[in-house]
């Protein structure tokens, strides 16, 4: 009930308030480039549409922009976008005696992408789903336990994999806003111990900013530094800010 009752609170954004709002914009247009690979923990896709909509050719398509193909919608997005911890707009279709063997975005939802009456093929009419999104607690389950058994693992496992393999070749990583506390296990040690040791770390978290370049240190990497901005709205308006999150 509390996954249906987030999804209906991020619908309610979606009808104004988010498209108020800069941040997200400014870091679409200005700061990512072409090739760069975003991990995030957010839910809400206000950042896929100003990715999509961000002025002179898409940044996103959701064709094969979450790390997933759906068939039907345009590809070869020039940016990732992998949500590690699911999505407001993903559900897994309740399929008879089976759940989907990735998440369908449902036909308002692709609306708000910037996708004129498009449609998942494998969203069909609807139908009973669940959502897609690993909610906080001490032992995260990234799976479904189905009558047909446990699934969804291969799904996130491979999402997961993507992830690993964007930070093992990034030059240049930022992190903005995540806290990376002990208690997130699986992600603390996906962000803490994939890059290369010589890659930059930028960290823009707020309070949590020093302790967080000093444990990238700690972890061997001497070109982890803090952020000028460590909020992420004064972060994407700065003239200091260098284009490019790869």
């Amino acid at each position: 009930m509390l996954q249906h009752a987030v999804r209906a609170w991020f619908a309610e954004i979606q009808k104004g308030v988010a498209l108020k709002s800069s941040a997200y914009r400014e870091f679409a247009r200005n700061i990512v480039d072409p090739g760069d690979c975003i991990i995030t923990f957010n839910y809400d896709v206000s950042l896929e549409r100003e990715l999509r909509l961000s002025g002179a050719g898409s940044k996103f398509e959701a064709g094969d922009g979450y790390g997933f193909r759906i068939e039907g919608l345009p590809g070869r997005s020039a940016t990732k976008v992998l949500k590690l911890h699911g999505s407001t707009s993903w559900l897994a279709m309740l399929f008879p005696g089976v759940l989907g063997a990735r998440p369908v975005i449902p036909r308002n939802e692709l609306s708000f992408l910037g996708y004129a009456d498009a449609v998942d093929p494998e969203f069909g009419a609807g139908g009973p789903a669940l959502p897609v999104m690993i909610f906080p607690a001490r032992a995260k389950e990234f799976y479904f336990a189905a009558s047909t058994g446990v699934e969804y693992v291969a799904f996130w496992d491979k999402l997961w994999q993507q992830a690993k393999e964007g930070l093992e070749s990034a030059t240049r990583v930022v992190i903005c806003g995540y806290s990376l506390l002990p208690v997130d296990e699986r992600a603390r040690n996906l962000l803490l111990n994939t890059p290369r040791k010589g890659a930059e770390i930028v960290v823009s978290s707020g309070e949590n900013t020093e302790r967080i370049v000093n444990e990238y240190r700690e972890a061997g990497y001497a070109r982890a530094v803090a952020s000028d901005q460590v909020l992420f709205q004064e972060w994407v308006a700065s003239p200091t800010c260098i284009a490019g999150t790869r």
